[in-house]
């Protein structure tokens, strides 16, 4: 169910005849791509040093291709070692949208000043490689440093930061040990939905597999993660529907339960996920009574005076439908 891939060869080549290999190659595979530009830390002739030339270039080359998705203009412009001025980067994107107005530009930030980027993108790229409840504070925290003016892309990570570094180290892994794992990569993602991204990416580190130990190293981990991909991708025509989503968050003893809402063509769908440890029990506002399917689950729940009562265990995630 993946549909977007990307590769970091772009980020340090001026050689746009070899992008176009790669996009040509992607398509073929019923794959998009999202492509950056040369930043100059080896060539010192790119973003970082105001190559203008380079980005007409590119954009004037790939920009025609089905398998372009998107401009992937910088990522951490912020970092002291590429740093490139927000006026800079926003000059770069006003070039792109001048060339291209067909695709979106993005960028990644981070600082506590990415709101002075905030012109050189269309949609934000978040990241947050943690936890569910982490992923939640840390949306909430760039769109309030976004001055909740800015679209936002939620990345996810699905490698395992602690034993990467044994890996790295030439230590021996576990595969029964993999985090993240099924529970969280799914809680993760749907928290992600419940802080209204508009899109999920993982990021994963695969070329190679030699320093980062991925889900492409752990078949279960593996089928857990398209798992996730493939209930998003059934939810897709709700969670892309016109109108805008009912957020709301549920106070319970271990942490809290995030809730997403919204009625399309007289049914409601609510997704809730828990974002603590510990099994709890919680009344998640769905308005209505009666039964509603809870979805990937094969069961049902009763309604009654517009919520309905479930358990939630680590990382629980529920998705209820329901005529309304």
């Amino acid at each position: 169910g993946f549909e977007l891939v990307h590769s970091y060869q772009w980020e340090g080549s001026q050689d746009d005849a070899a992008a176009l290999e790669f996009l040509d190659a992607a398509w073929k595979n019923g794959l998009r791509v999202f492509i950056g530009f040369d930043r100059g830390n080896h060539s010192g002739q790119g973003l970082v040093q105001g190559n203008d030339a380079h980005v007409v270039r590119r954009v004037a080359a790939l920009a025609g291709h089905p398998g372009l998705f998107c401009w992937y203009l910088f990522d951490e412009p912020e970092v002291p070692g590429q740093y490139v001025s927000a006026r800079t980067l926003t000059r770069f994107a006003d070039t792109i949208r001048t060339l291209d107005p067909y695709h979106p530009v993005v960028v990644t930030t981070w600082g506590s000043r990415m709101n002075s980027y905030r012109r050189s993108w269309d949609t934000h790229w978040s990241q947050s490689y943690s936890r569910p409840a982490q992923v939640v504070q840390t949306l909430q925290e760039h769109r309030k440093l976004l001055l909740n003016a800015s679209p936002i892309t939620f990345l996810a990570h699905c490698y395992d930061q602690k034993q990467s570094a044994v890996l790295r180290a030439g230590g021996t892994v576990a595969p029964a040990a993999f985090e993240p794992d099924a529970p969280w990569m799914r809680a993760a993602a749907f928290a992600g939905v419940t802080q209204r991204a508009n899109g999920l990416i993982w990021w994963w580190y695969a070329d190679g597999t030699k320093d980062y130990y991925t889900v492409a190293r752990v078949p279960a981990a593996w089928q857990a993660l398209c798992g996730v991909v493939a209930q998003v991708r059934e939810l897709r025509p709700v969670l892309v529907a016109d109108g805008s989503p009912e957020c709301a968050t549920v106070a319970v003893a271990d942490g809290a339960i995030e809730v997403w809402s919204k009625r399309v063509q007289g049914e409601r769908t609510v997704i809730a996920v828990h974002t603590g440890e510990q099994d709890v029990t919680a009344a998640i506002p769905m308005p209505g009574t009666g039964a509603v399917r809870v979805l990937f689950e094969d069961r049902e729940v009763m309604r009654q005076g517009g919520a309905l009562q479930d358990a939630f265990g680590r990382y629980g995630v529920h998705i209820y439908r329901g005529a309304e």
